[in-house]
């Protein structure tokens, strides 16, 4: 699986959280604090290193990777990622 953040978006970094902008639909997405942490890690080094990183800084536990598996697939739904 190479899943990659969606190309054309524009991110708003606020705080620990980020609005992502469809400029193509004009859609607004709103990313929590862990969403917008996984999308940063995956646009900076790739969805295989960003699972890494993510589960190291955020101390996951083992059944951590059913929702991080959920989180990415609603990504994916939402178009902020797509999987090449």
């Amino acid at each position: 699986m190479t899943i990659a953040v969606a190309p054309g978006r524009y991110v708003e970094w606020i705080a620990d959280e980020a609005i992502v902008l469809e400029p193509d639909t004009g859609r607004l997405h709103y990313l929590n604090a862990p969403a917008a942490l996984m999308y940063g890690l995956i646009a900076e080094f790739g969805y295989a290193a960003a699972v890494v990183e993510f589960k190291h800084r955020t101390k996951s536990a083992s059944g951590a990777d059913e929702a991080l598996a959920e989180l990415v697939a609603a990504m994916l739904e939402k178009r902020l990622a797509v999987d090449d």
